[in-house]
Parts: C-alpha cells; sequence; structure tokens
C-alpha cells in the first residue's frame, strides 16, 4: 500500500488523469473534491470515455457510406475535455 496517495478532482481533464496515471503507474485514481471522497476511475473508465464518441463517429460513417445517410450526428471528442463534460 501506497503511503502518498494520488488523487484527482473532478475538473480534471482526461488528458492529465491519463498522464498522472502513466507516470505514477497506477490503474486507478480517487477523485476527490474538498476532503470528500467522490468517486474512483480507472484506467479502463478512461479508454472507454475516450473510444465512446469515436464510436458514434465510426456508426454515423458507416451509414452515409452505405446509404442509409446520416441518421446520428458526427460527434467528436477531446482529450482536452473534463471528466465532468
Amino acid at each position: 500500500m501506497t503511503k502518498d496517495l494520488v488523487t484527482i478532482e473532478p475538473h480534471t481533464r482526461v488528458v492529465e488523469a491519463m498522464a498522472l496515471m502513466t507516470e505514477t503507474r497506477t490503474r486507478r485514481l480517487p477523485v476527490i473534491e474538498g476532503d470528500k471522497l467522490v468517486g474512483l476511475i480507472s484506467i479502463g473508465d478512461l479508454t472507454r470515455w475516450v473510444g465512446l464518441p469515436k464510436d458514434d463517429l465510426v456508426r454515423s460513417l458507416e451509414n452515409y457510406i452505405t446509404g442509409r445517410g446520416m441518421t446520428n450526428p458526427v460527434v467528436a471528442s477531446s482529450l482536452e475535455r473534463g471528466l465532468t463534460n
């Protein structure tokens, strides 16, 4: 068990959380607001979150290419968005 707990806040950007996990070689980060634990985020949570908008984009492009039209709006994502966005 570690003595120096590495934490993030709810407004921490995804790219910052991923970098922190890489730097500290951790798989999970407690999310702290003030002095209260409000969540726990894992590397799996972050990679799924980053991939979700890309899935929508791929589905929209497949629909367009196959002639089904743009049934879903194209959604773009950025690693610069915060965890609460």
